[in-house]
């Protein structure tokens, strides 16, 4: 990546680590590493030797760095530059041995490697004689070998310079001729632009485009003797030096050799030279500040670059101790260098911002590689103009990095060192570091190459170099960019071996990124955010397709094979047939053998699952368990209503239903076969193949497939883009507990595939509001579900046999009673049937929904269940129920029905018998099945009640009326109890015998018992009965209608205050005459048949005026008594009326003032009596004012002067009128 072009990679020596003996990669690699750790030695640390040209005595503060590599592969492809950047060249190589070798091993080492100028063993696990260039691991540190190693470098390095002095330099363009790829610039290069342009770009340099002319500063120059090839040749060979003694270490040296070379290369336009030398030159200030030596921008740099002093540089050298390096300006003994640094000022490094100055350069050296670009052979290679961009762009991400250019800045750039603290890219504070916008437009000059002419293991490093630099800067879209062109340049090169093991070793991490950026690591399959995200899903297919090209190319069937899993799982939706099939057939299914860990792809493949019962009909029992409830008459301390909910049956001995939360369990009997059916969808556009299907070892032990059917099916067939049920024969072969078994899960092999477990998917969920995303509560991608069930024992199976009823129906007459039996018996053979619950379920009870209740009156309602709670206790009673029926005995109920009671709708009734065999170990539990025997009941006619009437009672009775029964009851009651005839109302009844034969009948209302009346068939009698109305002092707006069943939420019913006393009024009062009244009858027919009559079927709901009648006073504050002391008088006879006043007790009594009115009527005609009439005269006013408090009676004298039948009533306030009205007859 981008470390590999680091600023300062010039000055490290390239060394090859090869392994001698037998080693494994991974052990090879760790000790490699340890190396690699330890790169940087001190020249201080290394013993002295005698040649002056690299002693490290020279400059100890120098450093010796070794760039330890494990291949060079691309060494080879760069032969041409070793003359121009001899630092691209190997020069050492290090073998590790790690056992006893025969032979010389060392000369074999050099005879391998004979480019080299250094050798070097190491034994690692080995022993061996230490010598000069061979060295023990155990018996020496990593440091001592390495200051060794680099003693023998810089001996070689001495011997190999030497070599060079006598060597014409040609530049690389003239080595490789047209194998060496020339810089190509989209754009025009600075050689051909115009002469104003030049010198906008450096007014020190104005070269010209069609000659040379000198600038007037370095005339200077031109006055030597020496010819220009023998001083152009002589700076090659001073630019030469300055690169080995970067390599040696010596960077003040390195510094003066390079300045020196770019004098003379400038005055003589050797341009690439040039560029090459500043490179060397700005290397050698960043090595020299990090070693913190004092120093000078060389006078060149200074000239060339237009360089000035700053008030603050951010950099600050501390002194050498040592006296060879001083602070006085340098001093160079050519005439070059002394002309140009007399016209220029000298900086000192204290005045200047070391990365501007490096940014300064690095512009003149690609603005002097572009210049070279005119000449046919002296002209910059385009690896080279790429690289010192990259090595700039390093630089300037360091800085970037750092925020500043210091110390630890420095140890980032030089020894690779991470920062203390490394901030996010978009949280940098911009300072004189390179701000985010002018790196990325430096990275910008490399897209003005042809990149794609370069070889491509060029291209590998240049792109992977630019996407690093790309991700330091935090644009990870730019980064994913330049890693898809790439790939897309490495696809044709993937057979080439050496480039496929280059490319490899950041192979992963390129894939990683890409995929992240993208998006593509996502999992829509398990993540919920990620399934209701959009995403670039062509952007991301396209990417994965290049992926997959790749991986298929360098024959990694590992990663083609997960690609196109990512590809089908993800993105099948954007596939087209074809590519679904290529994805299938030429990467995935050939990579099954070899890829033991593949899985199939859909997570969703089941989605759903039940077993059904192949007989339908059959009877399954049901779990039950026994617990004891209070009943009291009615379930009451129930919270639901259960007792009145005709879908469930309520047992005398206190069975209750189990509670069944969330899935109820379904029922299988042991040793039962049943059928299994999966429902398996398919969403791709190819066809899949199950060829493995079982259940879990969990659910293996209970449930199994019939081999012999099922398995003669696989492989399975899905169609593509179906959803398919597959129907399979299972059997169950062991009971299970009592909480039953789920089966959520199923091992399925696909295509071949090692079977995996497929959850039961029910649906997939998605997020449809930003609301929901930020809430992690219950955000699963998918609702799972499940099948539960549970295997029972078989137990008993009871049937009916017979009754005694013809074809279990009959004719009843309502009102009666009727006995009959019935038998059933156990069929199973060794089951007993010791659970045994009789009860009975009618047409009445059928008929009515679970939510009658609801909307009912609270009058209505008590009716209702009043007559239902009748009909389950003592509509039907089983008289000697047993307690146990054997196995394969039979047994004889006998049954009483009575008809008393049951309405008029009443069809019929079954019986039924719960049963199940208890087990003797776990007495709570029960399976249980239900017997149903429908007995059909007609029921006809009897005594009915068509009218029914109540009159009040208002005067004595004649001698002549005594015939009626109710009479001398009355009389009695008046004379004995002296009580007041209109205390007491009669009801009319009217009873109409409905059947074949004459009835008689009594009928009693309290103590009342009535004579025997006979009806004949068909006819209708009217019947008298006495009835005491209700006492004054009687509340019944304020008792409340009767709940029968508790634990109901009632709606508010809408009735106001009024009408709600009203309904309670008139119920009170109904229910009191059905409490009070009775009727049997007996037919006169040949068996003397008897019955009862329910009146509750005949009284309507009572009305306000038979409630005025029975409850004269119930609203009023007052209470008036009207009598007279004669009821016959004649004419011209005076007759006294008194009005007494009374206070109602349910009313306070106060002392206001109440107006009473007296009201006379002509009793035949009902008309009233006017006040001027000559009929009836009268003493005083009719009206008067009273104070009940202080004066309740009031008196009025009549004269009548007519004979006639008269009527006197009287009324309070207009609005309540007396009781009883008083009558009287003048003779």
């Amino acid at each position: 990546m981008i470390e590999s072009y680091s600023l300062v990679g010039p000055a490290k020596i390239r060394t090859l680590v090869v392994p001698i003996g037998k080693w494994t990669r991974k052990s090879f690699l760790e000790k490699v590493k340890l190396f690699q750790e330890r790169f940087d030695i001190r020249l201080v640390d290394i013993t002295p030797f005698d040649d002056a040209t690299f002693n490290p005595q020279g400059f100890p503060q120098g450093r010796l760095m070794f760039d330890f590599r494990t291949s060079h592969v691309e060494e080879e492809h760069m032969l041409f530059l070793h003359d121009f950047e001899p630092y691209r060249k190997t020069f050492v190589i290090i073998g590790l041995v790690n056992q006893k070798l025969d032979g010389n091993v060392l000369e074999t080492l050099r005879q391998t490697y004979p480019d080299a100028i250094s050798h070097n063993l190491i034994y690692i696990d080995a022993d061996s004689t230490p010598s000069k260039y061979t060295f023990n691991y155990s018996s020496a540190s990593i440091e001592t070998i390495i200051c060794d190693i680099g003693r023998n470098f810089l001996e070689a390095l001495s011997h190999y310079y030497s070599s060079y002095k006598h060597v014409t330099l040609r530049s690389p363009g003239a080595i490789g001729g047209n194998s060496v790829l020339k810089t190509t610039l989209t754009r025009q290069p600075a050689s051909v632009t115009t002469t104003t342009a030049t010198r906008k770009i450096s007014g020190l340099d104005p070269t010209v485009s069609s000659g040379v002319v000198r600038s007037p500063s370095l005339k200077s120059l031109g006055r030597t003797t020496i010819p220009p090839e023998q001083q152009r040749s002589k700076a090659r060979q001073i630019k030469i030096l300055g690169n080995f003694q970067l390599l040696a270490g010596r960077y003040m040296d390195a510094l003066q050799s390079f300045a020196e070379a770019a004098s003379i290369l400038h005055k003589h336009h050797d341009y690439i030279w040039l560029g090459n030398a500043l490179e060397g030159l700005s290397i050698s200030i960043v090595l020299l500040a990090y070693l913190q030596v004092p120093f000078q921008i060389p006078a060149i740099a200074t000239h060339l670059c237009q360089l000035k002093a700053t008030s603050q540089s951010g950099y600050s050298a501390s002194p050498s101790k040592r006296d060879s390096i001083s602070t006085t300006p340098m001093q160079s003994p050519r005439n070059s260098m002394s002309s140009i640094a007399s016209k220029v000022r000298i900086l000192d490094v204290q005045d200047v911002i070391i990365s501007n100055v490096v940014k300064s350069i690095s512009e003149r050296i690609l603005y002097y590689y572009e210049l070279s670009l005119t000449h046919n052979s002296e002209y910059t290679p385009q690896l080279v103009y790429c690289e010192h961009i990259l090595r700039m762009l390093q630089f300037m991400i360091s800085c970037y990095k750092g925020q500043s250019f210091d110390q630890q800045v420095l140890r980032n750039i030089v020894l690779n060192t991470p920062f203390e603290e490394i901030k996010s890219p978009n949280n940098f504070v911009e300072t004189e570091s390179f701000s985010k916008l002018e790196i990325y437009r430096f990275a910008n000059k490399l897209f003005e190459l042809q990149l794609k002419e370069m070889d491509i293991v060029s291209q590998i490093k240049v792109y992977t170099a630019l996407a690093s630099v790309y991700d330091s800067l935090g644009f990870q879209r730019k980064r994913c960019f330049i890693l898809r062109i790439l790939f897309v340049s490495l696809m044709p090169h993937l057979d080439n071996v050496d480039i496929n093991a280059k490319w490899k070793e950041n192979y992963g991490e390129m894939i990683h990124a890409l995929l992240e950026v993208y998006g593509i690591r996502r999992t829509p399959e398990n993540s919920v955010q990620d399934a209701s995200n959009c995403s670039w899903v062509t952007l991301q297919k396209s990417v994965l397709m290049l992926c997959v090209t790749m991986a298929s190319k360098d024959r990694d069937k590992e990663r083609t094979a997960e690609f196109s899993l990512l590809l089908l799982k993800r993105y099948s939706h954007v596939l087209t047939q074809t590519e679904e099939h290529r994805l299938l057939n030429d990467y995935i299914l050939p990579s099954i053998s070899s890829l033991p860990d593949l899985q199939y792809w859909d997570p969703f493949l089941v989605r759903n699952l039940e077993i059904l019962q192949l007989d339908v009909n059959r009877e399954m029992p049901r779990k039950k368990q026994i617990a004891p409830i209070n009943i009291n008459g009615f379930n009451e301390n129930s919270s639901d209503s259960a007792v009145f909910n005709p879908f469930r049956q309520n047992s005398v001995n206190g069975v209750t239903e189990l509670s069944q939360g969330g899935h109820r369990n379904v029922t299988f009997l042991l040793g039962e076969t049943a059928e299994l059916i999966v429902t398996l969808q398919n969403p791709f556009k190819f066809n899949i193949e199950i060829t493995e299907l079982s259940f879990v070892p969990e659910d293996e032990l209970y449930v199994k497939f019939l081999k012999d059917l099922s398995f003669n099916e696989l492989p399975l067939l899905i169609p593509g883009n179906s959803m398919r049920s597959i129907h399979l024969p299972v059997a169950f072969i062991n009971e299970t507990a009592e909480e039953g078994q789920s089966i959520d899960k199923l091992r399925i092999g696909v295509f071949g595939l090692p079977p995996q477990l497929m959850r039961i998917v029910v649906s997939e969920n998605l997020l449809h509001s930003r609301e929901e995303s930020n809430n992690d509560d219950g955000n699963e991608r998918c609702n799972y579900g499940c099948f539960r069930y549970q295997v029972i024992p078989e137990g008993p199976e009871l049937e009916f046999v017979s009754s005694t009823l013809n074809d279990n129906a009959c004719m009843l007459l309502d009102g009666t009673k009727k006995m009959f039996s019935f038998i059933v018996r156990n069929k199973s053979l060794d089951q007993s049937a010791n659970y045994l619950v009789f009860s009975h379920l009618t047409s009445v009870e059928k008929s009515l929904k679970p939510d009658y209740w609801k909307k009912m009156p609270q009058d209505d309602l008590y009716e209702i269940e009043t007559q239902l709670k009748w009909l389950q206790h003592s509509c039907v009673r089983f008289l000697n129920a047993p307690h146990a029926i054997e196995a394969n005995s039979t047994a004889e109920i006998n049954v009483e029905l009575n008809m008393a009671r049951v309405p008029f709708q009443f069809s019929g009734f079954d019986i039924l018998i719960e049963y199940g065999m208890q087990n003797s170990t776990n007495s709570n539990v029960i399976y249980t099945k239900v017997l149903h025997v429908p007995i059909e009941i007609t029921l006809k006619r009897s005594v009915e009640i068509p009218n029914m009437n109540v009159i009040p009672l208002t005067e004595s009775f004649n001698e002549v009326e005594n015939v009626m029964d109710c009479v001398p009851y009355l009389m009695n009651k008046v004379k004995k109890n002296g009580e007041q005839i209109s205390d007491y109302a009669l009801m009319l009844l009217d009873m109409r015998n409905s059947w074949l034969h004459d009835v008689s009948l009594n009928v009693q209302y309290d103590d009342f018992i009535g004579n025997s009346i006979s009806i004949e068939s068909m006819h209708t009698v009217r019947v008298v009965i006495p009835i005491r109305r209700f006492s004054a002092t009687l509340n019944l707006k304020a008792k409340e209608i009767p709940h029968l069943v508790t634990g109901r939420q009632f709606v508010s019913s809408g009735l106001t205050e009024e009408q709600t006393s009203d309904m309670r009024e008139k119920f009170w009062c109904r229910e009191r005459i059905l409490e009070g009244i009775s009727c049997e009858w007996k037919l006169q027919d040949t068996v003397g048949t008897t019955g009862t009559v329910d009146f509750r079927q005949f009284l309507e709901k009572i009305d306000t005026r038979l409630l005025d009648i029975l409850s004269p006073h119930r609203g009023s504050s007052y209470a008036v008594d009207l009598s007279s002391h004669k009821n016959m008088i004649e004419v011209g006879e005076i007759l006294q009326i008194k009005a007494t006043v009374k206070f109602n007790t349910l009313h306070a009594k106060n002392d206001e003032t109440v107006s009473l009115s007296f009201l006379l009527f002509n009793r035949r005609t009902g008309k009233t009596i006017p006040k001027a009439s000559n009929a009836v005269l009268y003493n005083g006013k009719l009206t008067r004012q009273i104070r009940p408090m202080h004066n309740s009676e009031v008196t009025l004298d009549l004269l009548p002067l007519e004979r006639g039948e008269y009527e006197i009533a009287c009324c309070l306030n207009s609005s309540e009128f007396n009781d009883v009205p008083v009558y009287f007859r003048v003779m």
